[in-house]
């Protein structure tokens, strides 16, 4: 699969069209393409949303702060803002070849006990999507604290 603005055969992806990739089982297909395109939205985004929170006057409940990721697709910025995760590094993690093997079960119990073990800070990330299954897979390896597609 080649991706260009350009399309000139059926294995060509248009850039402008990535919305095969958005609702997959896992995330695999979607860090491949991304990391093809050299995709650094999410390394800006982290960097907003820490500055928004060094910004705070006082905090809520548990005092953690909650971050609301709108099209957050399978919690890159989750992985990013909780656990110190470069997109990067899940674009190679999940080249990795042991891992581009598993079955999705298996890649989501991976995936739950890869992040667990990543230092995590003490933050909540509400994810919005209209991707439900982008959406179970953050929820269930444990980088989304709550998820909403209504």
């Amino acid at each position: 699969m080649t991706h260009t603005r350009k399309p000139q055969s059926a294995t060509d992806v248009p850039v402008t069209d990535l919305s095969h990739l958005y609702n997959a089982p896992d995330p695999r297909p979607y860090y491949a393409a991304l990391s093809a395109l050299d995709y650094q939205t999410p390394r800006h985004i982290q960097r907003l949303v820490r500055w928004c929170c060094s910004q705070r006057q006082g905090q809520f409940g548990d005092g953690a702060m909650w971050a609301i990721d709108v099209g957050c697709g399978y919690a890159t910025n989750a992985a990013g803002l909780r656990h110190g995760i470069d997109p990067v590094d899940l674009y190679a993690r999940y080249d990795n070849l042991d891992i581009s093997s598993l079955e999705t079960e298996d890649l989501h119990h991976t995936d739950r006990a890869h992040f667990s073990e990543a230092h995590e800070d003490a933050a909540h990330i509400a994810g919005i999507d209209t991707a439900h299954n982008a959406l179970r897979y953050g929820v269930e390896v444990g980088l989304l604290s709550a998820a909403f597609n209504d």
